[in-house]
């Protein structure tokens, strides 16, 4: 038995000896991010000419790569892979070690005891958590894609309006011109005596509300601009050469074709699905709570008068009253939504929740 004491002692200096090298200072945050990288810095990462006008098609490539939301969902997915792997690790065993001193009595000794369970729950639950881990992987994984359309299509989206804007703003621009000036030549004629005082109201009025509409193009194309900026992720100074826009197409896809092709083709879709497989390993793992799953231990004692024995133990809760319903009733409750999501095919093929009453 004194060997089997040298041996547990030796054991927990170990541990203790891993738990002291584990670093108990928190890392240094990373130096901060430029507030705005240079247009020519983005585009050399995605090989596009800047001495060529910009298409819709470069602005979206360079969004995706620099929109700075996106990079902060990009870190997520990083949380997200480090949760399936600590998912997939086996639970530890259990090591236990008692000591009794005697108080009185003759001839006795001090009472040992030794214990190393393994936690059956933890290693049967430990299927359904890798699902889920995975699954919400995926969940996490479709979003940023379908972050990344839409901030590829928000850029096309504002490249046609900035160019429609700056045709607008040429327009408005010429009309202020030409109302500039009739306003002058009519002052001259009025000094002339060629046309009356009153008849210069009406071509002030005109300059003025021509003045307002080119403020207000002007101020919608700075806007635009501005926006176009901050989804790119450059400095608002930054000014852009644009290529001409695209000829509009009147070849649209039917209703029932444009459905079809969303539910099949939508990533925010496919990670509401990958969500759905997720609430229900989580379901899955909450069903084990039915279950008297045991932890099984092996124990090792010497009493007070040396008589050493050794043998298993087996713990386990008995699921009389809780029984995980709480948690089968609202992981259910979590996946009733998603069961409504139409699959790939456009229909809802998912059946009932496999808790005991699931709808």
């Amino acid at each position: 038995m004194k060997q089997a004491l040298h041996v547990a002692f030796a054991i927990y200096l170990c541990l203790l000896q891993a738990c002291a090298q584990v670093p108990v200072e928190p890392q240094p945050l990373p130096p901060a991010a430029p507030l705005a990288a240079p247009l020519a810095d983005v585009a050399a990462t995605q090989n596009i000419d800047l001495s060529l006008p910009l298409s819709a098609d470069a602005l979206a490539a360079i969004a995706v790569y620099s929109n700075p939301d996106l990079n902060a969902l990009r870190v997520a997915q990083g949380v997200a892979e480090a949760q399936v792997f600590a998912a997939g690790l086996f639970p530890d065993p259990t090591f236990t070690f008692g000591l009794d001193a005697p108080l009185n009595g003759d001839k006795v000794s001090s009472a040992l005891f030794l214990g190393l369970g393994m936690d059956f729950a933890a290693l049967a639950g430990r299927p359904a958590a890798m699902r889920g881990a995975q699954a919400n992987l995926e969940s996490v994984r479709f979003d940023i894609a379908w972050s990344e359309w839409l901030t590829g299509e928000q850029a096309r989206l504002l490249a046609l309006r900035i160019a429609y804007l700056r045709q607008i703003r040429a327009l408005t621009a010429q009309l202020r011109t030409l109302a500039d000036a009739e306003v002058e030549h009519s002052l001259h004629a009025a000094v002339r005596g060629d046309v009356p005082e009153s008849a210069l109201q009406g071509r002030r009025l005109a300059a003025a509300d021509a003045a307002d509409r080119d403020r207000s193009a002007q101020l919608q194309l700075r806007t635009a601009e501005l926006e176009l900026n901050r989804l790119l992720g450059i400095a608002p100074q930054e000014q852009l050469q644009l290529a001409a826009p695209p000829q509009p197409t009147e070849q649209l896809l039917s209703l029932q074709a444009l459905y079809q092709l969303a539910v099949s083709t939508r990533t925010d879709l496919m990670a509401l699905r990958a969500a759905y497989e997720g609430s229900q390993a989580a379901v899955d793992a909450a069903q084990l709570g039915r279950y008297p799953l045991p932890t099984l231990d092996i124990n090792a004692a010497r009493d007070t008068s040396r008589i050493k024995t050794l043998g298993p133990g087996i713990t386990f809760t008995l699921p009389l009253e809780s029984r995980a319903r709480g948690c089968r009733h609202r992981h259910c409750g979590a996946g009733a939504a998603a069961r409504r999501i139409p699959g790939p095919t456009g229909n809802h093929p998912r059946g009932p929740c496999r808790c005991s009453g699931g709808t």
